[in-house]
């Protein structure tokens, strides 16, 4: 997204739109802020692989205000 921002979109191709960037990732993100940001607190008590998935929201949504 920051590329994106940076340098602007390109109608001809598809990957540096921004709408569908929006959509893509939220299509793989499967759970909601509030219930991503609980498991947060408690990171270190968690399994490697909910620990992976919440190193993928932070790096899907760094781009965010707020992200996770």
């Amino acid at each position: 997204m920051w590329v994106i921002d940076q340098l602007g979109p390109d109608d001809k191709d598809p990957d540096w739109n921004p709408e569908r960037l929006a959509t893509d990732t939220a299509a793989v993100l499967t759970l909601a802020p509030c219930d991503a940001r609980a498991l947060t607190a408690h990171w270190r008590s968690l399994g490697i692989d909910q620990i992976g998935e919440l190193r993928r929201y932070k790096n899907l949504t760094v781009h965010l205000d707020g992200g996770l």
